[in-house]
């Protein structure tokens, strides 16, 4: 077994190792409501779900690969060589595409071949699997005598709302990297197979001749950046869609999935996007924003890596700068504001890590030396204050806190590794034009239908009158 590397921070792998030492440890939890049988060998209990729950037995919450746990462990064994992240990881990737992966083409476009979610927060997942609830089921037998549910806010009515409807896949939910890593490290095809089908889940969602609306429209449906009702800008499904493409090219060389990313990052970010509309600030509404600038710093890598400084390159630079610019000068902790949050736990904190490493990331494309310094000290801030809060956090060894960690922050050594590290000379100073506006296939298909209803009543009423002017001739001619 080998050690982190000397630039590590104690703190840091302190969190991290809470996944796997520990009174608390991931192996822990499988115990803790028999995570085990064919069905559930494998994935995590979600205990940050139970954090609310008051009962004699556990509430039952199923991880389910979500913000890709299988990637976490695999990155985790490469730092350490730790078979223990194995003995995490390879389950995982096993139970992601063996029960959490929808494996037909017979149900809904966006249903087919993509990735259940992770059971419903704050509820008992009792013998699902994952969030395919039916529509009334009641949640609030996870809470004692309401006092709970008075905590929380809520009645047991509208937590039934709030969580219990829907449950199909989604783009959203589309984690196929560590798939990747799993097939890099074990050699075996149905980790790839299972990696491309999630590259090619995204190509599929977006294919506007297999909805019923292709009557009307041909365009692009949108569902694989719709990260919540009518936004398609920077989000957790643009973010994932676009890493999910990223690895198909890696995987398999084709141009189409690299290609595709481009499209959808014109569709979802622009060097000139007014960020004050998009009203970022809002955690509740917009927390997800960073995960799509985390893969468009992997994008603006990964075309770094090829020798392709095109104009995806230059566009993709572009964005991340206007962004981080705008993070330097206006981000804060989320949980600065508790009062503007539903629920102002732990993940809050440990999702700012995310904050950490778009701005780390951006000063490798800042060539502006003030600029660059700012975004440098942001970063720092960011990721101290999320390391310190989660280290004084007595929750801090929850599944979701964990795992974000698992993920986000091992990359500060290599930035201590290489302080200097620029990766383009000038700023990009191109114009990209004026951003607009997606319309999605659904959209612009309702229009339409609309113009033919009005145009065939318009239609009718001319023939009405013709009819009438023809026989009033007649009659009087």
């Amino acid at each position: 077994m080998t050690q982190a590397s000397p630039q590590t921070d104690p703190r840091y792998q302190a969190l991290v190792n809470l996944a796997i030492e520990g009174d608390d440890s991931f192996f822990e939890k499988r115990e803790k409501i028999d995570e085990y049988g064919w069905r559930n060998f494998g994935d995590v209990y979600g205990d940050h779900e139970a954090i609310y729950h008051r009962g004699d037995s556990p509430l039952i919450s199923h991880y389910n690969n979500q913000y890709d746990c299988t990637l976490g462990f695999g990155i985790q064994y490469l730092r350490t060589g730790d078979t223990r992240w194995l003995d995490l990881m390879l389950p995982m990737a096993d139970h992601a595409w063996d029960i959490d992966t929808y494996h037909t083409d017979q149900d809904k476009l966006l249903y087919n071949g993509g990735l259940f979610w992770h059971t419903y927060h704050y509820a008992d997942a009792h013998t699902a699997t994952h969030r395919s609830y039916p529509k009334q089921l009641r949640v609030s037998q996870s809470f004692e005598d309401g006092q709970d549910l008075e905590e929380l806010g809520e009645t047991g009515e509208q937590l039934t709302k709030n969580y219990a409807i829907g449950g199909g896949p989604a783009a959203s939910h589309n984690y196929n990297t560590g798939w990747m890593l799993a097939y890099y490290l074990t050699g075996k095809e149905r980790y790839k197979e299972a990696a491309v089908n999630a590259s090619d889940y995204v190509m599929r969602i977006e294919d506007g001749s297999k909805t019923p609306f292709k009557w009307l429209s041909r365009a692009d449906t949108g569902y694989s950046t719709c990260s919540s009702e009518g936004y398609y800008g920077p989000g957790r499904a643009s973010g994932n869609s676009t890493h999910a493409l990223l690895t198909g090219h890696e995987l398999t060389g084709n141009r189409k999935y690299l290609d595709r990313a481009a499209k959808l990052m014109r569709r979802t970010v622009h060097p000139k996007q007014d960020l004050g509309a998009l009203n970022l600030l809002n955690a509740e509404l917009r927390w997800f924003y960073t995960m799509y600038l985390q893969v468009l710093g992997r994008f603006v890598d990964y075309k770094f890596r090829l020798g392709e400084r095109d104009d995806d390159f230059k566009y993709a630079v572009a964005s991340l700068i206007h962004y981080a610019d705008w993070m330097a000068e206006h981000e804060r902790p989320t949980l600065s504001a508790p009062e503007e949050l539903q629920y102002p736990t732990e993940t809050w904190a440990a999702q700012d890590m995310r904050k950490w490493h778009v701005l780390q990331h951006a000063t490798l494309y800042q060539p502006d030396p003030e600029k660059r310094r700012k975004y440098q000290e942001k970063a720092d801030f960011f990721y101290n204050y999320c390391v310190d809060y989660l280290t004084e956090s007595p929750t801090k060894s929850l599944c979701r806190p964990v795992v974000l960690m698992l993920n986000f922050g091992w990359q500060r050594d290599w930035f201590l590794a290489h302080p200097s590290e620029l990766r383009i000379d000038r700023p990009i100073e191109k114009d990209f034009g004026e951003p607009q506006t997606f319309v999605p296939q659904r959209t612009i298909a309702i229009r339409r239908f609309k113009q033919l209803v009005v145009a065939g009543g318009v239609g009718f009423v001319l023939l009405v009158l013709a009819l009438l002017l023809w026989a009033f001739g007649v009659f009087w001619g």
